[in-house]
This record gives structure tokens, C-alpha cells and sequence, in this order.
């Protein structure tokens, strides 16, 4: 199933929509989206009875940001040294991980 996130744009066009007092089933037919979708977006990303796309944005912007693999290296210089040492050496990726064990 793909999905898709929803773009600055659309968030100003449910926040224009809801101020015009549009329904949620209208503002889904206009942005060509699911009805679960917008009352999703708009429960996580209303505070005190006010949408805001910009907040709304910064959120999954940060979540974005945090979301992903790890770099292990970017914190171990120990790590770091010891597998750069193995690959000037001409070790194999195995050889270095049985350094670790």
C-alpha cells in the first residue's frame, strides 16, 4: 500500500478549508485525499481548537529527522579508528567484526 505525506501546500488548503467551514469529506474530494487522512491530520496538529500548518510541518519535519538508521560510528571513535585501521590492513568486513566478538 503507498501513501503519501502531505505537502505545505495541502496543509494551507485544509486550514483555508476548515476556516470556510467546509466538511471534512468536501476537503477530501478537493485535495483528492482519504476522509480518515485529513481528521487524522487534524487531530494530531490542533492545539486549543486551532490548525496550524506551520506547526503541523515543523512536527514531521523534526519526526522526519529522527526517523531512519542510526550511525554508530558518528559517537564510537574507538570503533571508528579500529575499522579504519582494518581497512587499510585490506581486512574483510568479516575479519573486522571478529575483532568485536
Amino acid at each position: 500500500m503507498s501513501h503519501t505525506h502531505f505537502t505545505i501546500e495541502e496543509r494551507e488548503n485544509i486550514l483555508k478549508y476548515i476556516t470556510q467551514e467546509i466538511s471534512i469529506n468536501q476537503i477530501a474530494i478537493l485535495l483528492g485525499r482519504n476522509k480518515n487522512s485529513i481528521s487524522r491530520e487534524l487531530k494530531r496538529n490542533t492545539v486549543n481548537g486551532f490548525y496550524s500548518p506551520s506547526r503541523a510541518q515543523n512536527s514531521y519535519n523534526h519526526n522526519k529527522a529522527r526517523c531512519g538508521r542510526r550511525n554508530i560510528l558518528k559517537n564510537n571513535s574507538k570503533l571508528k579508528e579500529a575499522i579504519a585501521e582494518g581497512l587499510k590492513q585490506d581486512w574483510s568486513p568479516e575479519q573486522i567484526a571478529g575483532r568485536f566478538k
